[in-house]
């Protein structure tokens, strides 16, 4: 059949799409799914890319088969999911993950409760006034939630309360279920604060696969000091095996974390835990825990500190 510009097609995995230009062996794809235009060479048509022929005397048979290649395509895609979602399941259990974490201001816990958390991106849509403490965002992903594995970000969470804040005491901490992991949310897995892994790479892919999420628990990773990248092991930094090797590693949810996710709010004091328990309704659900340990620096914090010294 020939290719030519409007030619419809269908994907394996991206679905229906249309051609919208040709240069030589390329040609230029546009699907639904994805803000760009994708480039195909001819030899791949046929393999995951098939064209969908426009006869008026049959267009309720092309319909019918553009129908069950839909199907086809979903039911591929939802494998390919589940998949990796098992391989995720597999990892949270032998890391013995048990909670992820999400630190915030006082301020937001009413519209988290009600919302649950939101991406800077959604929190403009519905118009949220949000304390906000990344305004620069430079990993270029403002519809992502970022939250840590097995302890928060302490060099984040202690520059924030130091920097703007006027009390220290108005944070808490967010309890998460690592059941969003092996959810069907897109997500991120960065070894690496995602500032320093996300800028310079345009391929997503990359990063949202179980492979991604194991190499957060990497036996070596290379750190960034003065300019010059050094070889950090971890059994160097003696930390539990649900811990990262680098204490700034990070996930990142699309959109945002719903209730059912959210399992714990944690102070650091018990006046704090009672002024939360009084000025809000919680659910069964949620709980209100005092526990200053993830207020402060991780086990490894003197490790870290000596290599920036």
């Amino acid at each position: 059949m020939q290719i030519k510009v409007n030619q419809k097609v269908v994907h394996k995995y991206l679905a229906d799409g249309k051609i919208v230009s040709i240069d030589n062996d390329l040609f230029y794809v546009k699907f639904n799914r994805k803000k760009e235009n994708l480039p195909f060479r001819k030899h791949e048509i046929g393999d995951i890319l098939q064209l969908i022929p426009d006869i008026d005397n049959t267009k309720r048979k092309v319909v019918k088969i553009r129908k069950k290649k839909k199907e086809n395509i979903n039911y591929s895609y939802s494998t390919e999911k589940e998949r990796i979602n098992r391989d995720i399941n597999q990892i949270i259990k032998e890391r013995k993950i048990d909670e992820l974490y999400h630190f915030t201001h006082l301020e937001n816990l009413e519209s988290i409760l009600l919302d649950g958390l939101l991406s800077r991106k959604n929190l403009e849509k519905k118009n949220i006034n949000a304390f906000i403490n990344d305004k620069d965002r430079f990993d270029k992903h403002p519809d992502y939630i970022s939250i840590s594995v097995s302890f928060p970000n302490y060099k984040l969470f202690c520059k924030f309360r130091n920097e703007i804040s006027s009390s220290k005491e108005d944070w808490v901490v967010i309890g998460i279920s690592p059941k969003i992991l092996s959810s069907y949310k897109e997500k991120l897995f960065t070894c690496h604060n995602a500032a320093h892994d996300l800028w310079k790479c345009n391929n997503d892919k990359l990063y949202g696969t179980a492979k991604s999420l194991e190499n957060m628990f990497n036996k070596e990773i290379q750190n960034q000091d003065n300019y010059y990248y050094k070889i950090i092991k971890r059994s160097d930094l003696d930390i539990p095996v649900n811990y990262t090797t680098d204490p700034q590693a990070e996930v990142l949810i699309k959109s945002g974390i719903e209730l059912e996710y959210i399992t714990s709010i944690y102070s650091n004091s018990e006046k704090m835990k009672k002024y939360i328990d009084n000025k809000y309704l919680l659910s069964n659900k949620i709980i209100v825990l005092v526990n200053p340990n993830l207020f402060k620096m991780r086990s490894d914090y003197v490790y870290w500190k000596k290599r920036e010294m």
